[in-house]
């Protein structure tokens, strides 16, 4: 992650696996071991056909979403005076975080943690 000029955070969000913070596909043993798994084949489709996109503090949609595109990138022009504005209008990792206040219900759903 990195920190603007006002202060706000930005993160690039990687694998658990990445240890050195690189992209996965930037290192030699991480595409060798992608290679060994298809056997040097190409895939017939997507494991996972995406969908990125950048998303503001408000639920507008900045850019994407990105469809069964390896190749490319989205980027967008990001107002981060709107983050502060998202947060005072609702900050879920601030005061409404609190499971005391707060309880998320949906009448025949069941939320409870599977045992182990």
């Amino acid at each position: 992650s990195v920190f603007d000029e006002d202060g706000n955070e930005i993160v690039l969000c990687c694998d658990a696996s990445d240890e050195n913070g690189v992209n996965g596909t930037a290192r030699p043993a991480a595409a060798a071991a992608a290679r060994s798994m298809t056997d040097g084949a190409p895939a017939a489709s997507f494991a996972s056909r995406g969908g990125s996109c950048i998303v503001s503090p408000f639920g507008d949609v900045l850019a994407g979403p990105q469809w069964e595109d390896d190749e490319g990138l989205i980027f967008a022009d990001v107002d981060m005076r709107e983050c502060i504005r998202g947060r005072l209008d609702l900050d879920t990792a601030g005061s409404y975080s609190r499971g005391d206040s707060f309880k998320f219900s949906v009448q025949g759903l069941d939320l409870d943690p599977l045992p182990y």
